[in-house]
Protein backbone atom coordinates (compact mmCIF):
# COMPACT_ATOMS: atom_id res chain seq x y z
CA UNK A 1 0.00 0.00 0.00
CA UNK A 2 0.80 3.58 0.03
CA UNK A 3 3.72 5.13 2.61
CA UNK A 4 3.55 8.64 3.31
CA UNK A 5 5.33 11.02 5.42
CA UNK A 6 3.97 13.56 7.69
CA UNK A 7 2.09 16.42 5.40
CA UNK A 8 3.15 20.43 5.91
CA UNK A 9 0.11 22.05 5.81
CA UNK A 10 1.41 25.02 3.86
CA UNK A 11 2.04 22.17 0.77
CA UNK A 12 -0.63 19.53 1.29
CA UNK A 13 -0.47 16.72 -0.83
CA UNK A 14 3.43 17.35 -1.48
CA UNK A 15 4.86 15.39 1.48
CA UNK A 16 7.25 12.50 0.11
CA UNK A 17 5.27 9.04 -0.45
CA UNK A 18 5.91 5.48 -1.90
CA UNK A 19 3.69 3.42 -4.16
CA UNK A 20 4.05 -0.21 -5.41
CA UNK A 21 4.12 -0.08 -9.51
CA UNK A 22 1.19 -1.99 -10.41
CA UNK A 23 2.45 -2.36 -13.35
CA UNK A 24 6.40 -3.47 -12.91
CA UNK A 25 6.48 -6.08 -10.10
CA UNK A 26 9.06 -5.12 -7.51
CA UNK A 27 9.47 -1.69 -8.50
CA UNK A 28 7.83 1.12 -6.19
CA UNK A 29 7.51 4.40 -7.17
CA UNK A 30 7.96 7.42 -4.96
CA UNK A 31 7.33 11.04 -5.41
CA UNK A 32 6.20 13.56 -6.15
CA UNK A 33 8.66 16.14 -7.65
CA UNK A 34 6.71 19.40 -8.47
CA UNK A 35 7.80 22.19 -10.97
CA UNK A 36 6.17 25.35 -11.80
CA UNK A 37 5.65 25.37 -15.24
CA UNK A 38 3.64 27.83 -17.86
CA UNK A 39 1.52 25.20 -19.91
CA UNK A 40 -1.33 23.34 -19.41
CA UNK A 41 0.03 19.67 -20.30
CA UNK A 42 3.28 18.49 -18.96
CA UNK A 43 5.78 17.79 -22.02
CA UNK A 44 3.67 19.97 -24.48
CA UNK A 45 4.97 22.88 -25.19
CA UNK A 46 2.37 24.16 -27.29
CA UNK A 47 0.15 24.49 -24.33
CA UNK A 48 2.54 27.39 -23.80
CA UNK A 49 0.16 30.05 -25.30
CA UNK A 50 -3.28 28.40 -23.52
CA UNK A 51 -1.85 29.08 -20.40
CA UNK A 52 -1.34 32.60 -20.69
CA UNK A 53 -4.65 33.06 -22.18
CA UNK A 54 -6.27 31.27 -19.07
CA UNK A 55 -3.66 32.60 -16.73
CA UNK A 56 -4.94 36.26 -16.73
CA UNK A 57 -2.07 37.90 -14.43
CA UNK A 58 -2.66 41.02 -12.97
CA UNK A 59 -1.81 43.15 -10.02
CA UNK A 60 -3.54 40.24 -7.79
CA UNK A 61 -1.83 37.29 -9.21
CA UNK A 62 1.36 39.62 -8.91
CA UNK A 63 0.32 39.87 -5.22
CA UNK A 64 0.10 35.78 -4.62
CA UNK A 65 2.81 34.69 -6.39
CA UNK A 66 4.75 37.05 -4.01
CA UNK A 67 2.98 36.07 -0.54
CA UNK A 68 4.16 32.49 -1.87
CA UNK A 69 7.66 33.12 -1.94
CA UNK A 70 7.70 34.44 1.37
CA UNK A 71 6.69 31.65 2.55
CA UNK A 72 9.99 29.96 3.50
CA UNK A 73 8.53 26.58 3.01
CA UNK A 74 6.93 27.09 -0.12
CA UNK A 75 9.92 29.12 -1.54
CA UNK A 76 12.30 25.83 -0.53
CA UNK A 77 10.18 23.22 -1.92
CA UNK A 78 10.12 25.27 -5.24
CA UNK A 79 13.96 25.50 -5.95
CA UNK A 80 14.59 22.14 -4.32
CA UNK A 81 11.98 20.79 -6.99
CA UNK A 82 14.47 22.95 -9.58
CA UNK A 83 17.26 20.94 -8.81
CA UNK A 84 15.64 17.71 -9.47
CA UNK A 85 15.84 18.31 -12.80
CA UNK A 86 19.47 18.70 -12.74
CA UNK A 87 21.74 15.25 -13.62
CA UNK A 88 23.70 13.94 -11.47
CA UNK A 89 22.64 15.88 -8.28
CA UNK A 90 19.13 15.46 -8.30
CA UNK A 91 19.52 11.72 -7.50
CA UNK A 92 21.35 12.32 -4.29
CA UNK A 93 18.78 15.00 -3.47
CA UNK A 94 16.16 12.42 -3.99
CA UNK A 95 17.54 10.07 -2.36
CA UNK A 96 17.68 11.90 1.03
CA UNK A 97 14.30 12.46 0.78
CA UNK A 98 13.56 8.38 0.12
CA UNK A 99 15.46 7.75 2.84
CA UNK A 100 12.55 8.64 4.86
CA UNK A 101 10.90 5.83 3.86
CA UNK A 102 12.85 3.06 2.79
CA UNK A 103 16.36 4.38 4.86
CA UNK A 104 18.50 1.51 3.33
CA UNK A 105 17.58 2.37 0.05
CA UNK A 106 21.16 3.10 -2.13
CA UNK A 107 21.94 5.73 -4.67
CA UNK A 108 21.78 2.78 -7.71
CA UNK A 109 18.48 0.90 -7.24
CA UNK A 110 16.88 4.98 -7.41
CA UNK A 111 15.91 5.40 -11.10
CA UNK A 112 13.95 8.80 -12.46
CA UNK A 113 11.12 7.62 -14.27
CA UNK A 114 11.45 9.43 -17.98
CA UNK A 115 8.28 11.62 -18.89
CA UNK A 116 6.12 10.34 -16.46
CA UNK A 117 3.56 12.60 -14.87
CA UNK A 118 1.49 15.84 -15.65
CA UNK A 119 0.52 18.75 -14.19
CA UNK A 120 -1.78 20.07 -11.14
CA UNK A 121 -3.19 22.83 -12.09
CA UNK A 122 -3.98 25.11 -8.82
CA UNK A 123 -6.80 28.30 -8.65
CA UNK A 124 -6.19 31.50 -7.60
CA UNK A 125 -8.97 33.62 -5.66
CA UNK A 126 -8.73 36.87 -7.36
CA UNK A 127 -10.93 38.18 -4.94
CA UNK A 128 -9.30 37.25 -1.67
CA UNK A 129 -5.61 37.25 -3.54
CA UNK A 130 -5.23 33.73 -1.60
CA UNK A 131 -3.77 30.47 -4.02
CA UNK A 132 -6.89 27.85 -3.28
CA UNK A 133 -4.73 24.49 -2.20
CA UNK A 134 -5.96 21.49 -2.44
CA UNK A 135 -9.28 19.65 -3.94
CA UNK A 136 -12.09 21.62 -6.02
CA UNK A 137 -14.43 20.91 -7.96
CA UNK A 138 -15.69 23.55 -10.58
CA UNK A 139 -20.01 22.90 -11.51
CA UNK A 140 -20.54 25.35 -14.84
CA UNK A 141 -24.24 24.56 -14.19
CA UNK A 142 -25.14 23.30 -17.40
CA UNK A 143 -23.66 20.04 -16.95
CA UNK A 144 -20.22 20.04 -17.51
CA UNK A 145 -18.23 19.63 -14.18
CA UNK A 146 -14.76 19.93 -13.75
CA UNK A 147 -12.63 17.90 -11.12
CA UNK A 148 -9.12 19.33 -9.57
CA UNK A 149 -7.69 16.72 -7.60
CA UNK A 150 -3.89 16.38 -6.50
CA UNK A 151 -3.47 12.97 -6.16
CA UNK A 152 -6.88 11.11 -5.75
CA UNK A 153 -6.77 7.55 -4.37
CA UNK A 154 -8.87 5.16 -5.61
CA UNK A 155 -11.92 5.67 -2.73
CA UNK A 156 -11.80 9.15 -3.55
CA UNK A 157 -12.09 8.83 -7.54
CA UNK A 158 -15.28 6.21 -7.06
CA UNK A 159 -16.41 9.39 -4.66
CA UNK A 160 -16.17 11.93 -7.03
CA UNK A 161 -17.30 9.74 -9.91
CA UNK A 162 -20.95 9.49 -8.09
CA UNK A 163 -21.30 12.73 -7.10
CA UNK A 164 -20.53 14.34 -10.35
CA UNK A 165 -22.90 11.21 -11.70
CA UNK A 166 -26.01 12.47 -9.95
CA UNK A 167 -25.06 16.33 -10.48
CA UNK A 168 -25.10 15.30 -14.41
CA UNK A 169 -28.28 12.78 -13.96
CA UNK A 170 -30.12 15.37 -11.99
CA UNK A 171 -29.05 17.93 -14.73
CA UNK A 172 -30.43 15.67 -17.59
CA UNK A 173 -33.56 14.43 -15.71
CA UNK A 174 -32.43 10.75 -15.47
CA UNK A 175 -32.50 8.04 -12.97
CA UNK A 176 -30.25 6.00 -11.10
CA UNK A 177 -30.40 2.28 -10.84
CA UNK A 178 -29.82 2.76 -6.83
CA UNK A 179 -30.16 -1.10 -5.80
CA UNK A 180 -27.55 -2.22 -8.95
CA UNK A 181 -25.50 0.43 -7.77
CA UNK A 182 -25.19 -0.41 -3.86
CA UNK A 183 -24.97 -3.56 -4.92
CA UNK A 184 -21.93 -3.45 -7.58
CA UNK A 185 -20.32 -0.35 -6.03
CA UNK A 186 -21.26 0.99 -3.04
CA UNK A 187 -21.74 -2.31 -1.02
CA UNK A 188 -22.35 -0.92 2.64
CA UNK A 189 -21.03 2.76 1.82
CA UNK A 190 -23.69 5.65 1.98
CA UNK A 191 -24.74 7.64 -1.40
CA UNK A 192 -22.45 10.55 -1.65
CA UNK A 193 -23.46 14.44 -1.98
CA UNK A 194 -21.15 17.39 -2.32
CA UNK A 195 -21.46 17.91 1.31
CA UNK A 196 -19.53 14.51 1.74
CA UNK A 197 -16.14 16.52 -0.24
CA UNK A 198 -13.30 18.00 2.15
CA UNK A 199 -13.03 20.02 -0.78
CA UNK A 200 -15.27 23.15 -2.36
CA UNK A 201 -17.09 23.37 -4.45
CA UNK A 202 -17.66 26.59 -7.08
CA UNK A 203 -20.19 26.84 -9.20
CA UNK A 204 -20.77 29.05 -12.64
CA UNK A 205 -23.14 31.50 -10.64
CA UNK A 206 -21.59 31.77 -7.46
CA UNK A 207 -20.65 35.78 -7.55
CA UNK A 208 -17.72 35.21 -5.01
CA UNK A 209 -15.74 32.86 -7.54
CA UNK A 210 -12.25 33.07 -8.23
Amino acid sequence: GKVYTVQNDALPFAAIHGDPDVLVPGATRFGPTALVLPILERYNLKTLPDFFQVFRFDARVAKVLWDLLKVADIRNYMFKNMLFEIPVIRKLLFLKDVRKIVPSLKLGELKFANKVGGIRPQLIDKNRCALLMGEAKIDSGIGAIFNMTPSPGGTSCIENAEIDMRTVVKHLGATIDEEALQTDLLVDDHQHIEDDLASFVIRDDDPKKP
